[in-house]
């Protein structure tokens, strides 16, 4: 028996299928992010599936969305060979396009209307709010390490939400999105960081170095 043959038939079926389209994106888009041979062939296809699914916690829980959400496994979660998922993952959108990729899943959320070519880092939060909804996710977006983007925002295409940015509001087409620059400055001497802010001790007060603007930061390594 070969390890690819530990993947059901119905499975390989189903990636085959035209209702597979989404995840054979998704099994050559990890190949070619992962610099490995990509083919449309059934017997690359398959093995391709097989080592993305042995090595990468998030790709198993990528799966387990596209056979959740379709007709033929609806009733059947975790049909595939029983790995450890990514720790704390949660995909429940209520679409998503071809060609997700999971960079590091740990505590994140991802939820909303997303679009193809989507990439999340961890501890992300793609959330739902109580009043306002959730996010509508325009195609090639990308959201860095501990964001945050819920409500009924409207990212569109081509946009970089970078690390621990809070988006609430709708980002137009080609932007880049960034959280605020940390402030730094001198301690007071003599006081403890605790009672300095107990003193009041503020950048405004103490002429501490003002914030400026924020370069764009290089492509996150994949």
């Amino acid at each position: 028996m070969t390890a690819t043959s530990l993947i059901p038939e119905e499975v390989v079926a189903f990636l085959l299928s035209d209702d597979g389209f989404d995840l054979r994106e998704d099994v050559k888009c990890w190949r070619n992010w992962r610099k490995l041979p990509v083919d449309d062939t059934p017997a690359l296809l398959s093995e391709s599936i097989w080592s993305l699914w042995t090595l990468h916690s998030e790709f198993r829980s990528l799966v387990d969305y596209r056979l959740r959400v379709s007709k033929r496994f609806a009733g059947a979660p975790l049909i595939l060979p029983n790995y450890k998922r990514a720790t704390d993952l949660y995909i429940y959108p209520e679409s998503l396009g071809p060609r997700c990729r999971i960079q590091h899943g740990h505590s994140t959320w991802v939820m909303g209307k997303i679009g193809s070519d989507f990439l999340v880092r961890h501890n992300c939060t793609i959330g739902h709010h109580p009043t306002k909804g959730a996010p509508t996710i325009g195609n090639n977006v990308s959201v860095g390490t501990g964001a945050v983007v819920f409500g009924n925002a409207v990212i569109g295409n081509n946009v970089s939400i970078g690390p621990n940015a809070v988006v609430d509001m709708s980002i137009p087409d080609d932007h880049v999105v960034f959280a605020p620059r940390p402030v730094i400055r001198p301690r007071k001497s003599g006081l403890p960081p605790m009672q300095q802010q107990a003193a009041g001790d503020s950048p405004s007060a103490s002429g501490g170095p003002q914030e400026q603007p924020r370069p764009e930061p290089a492509a996150t390594a994949g």
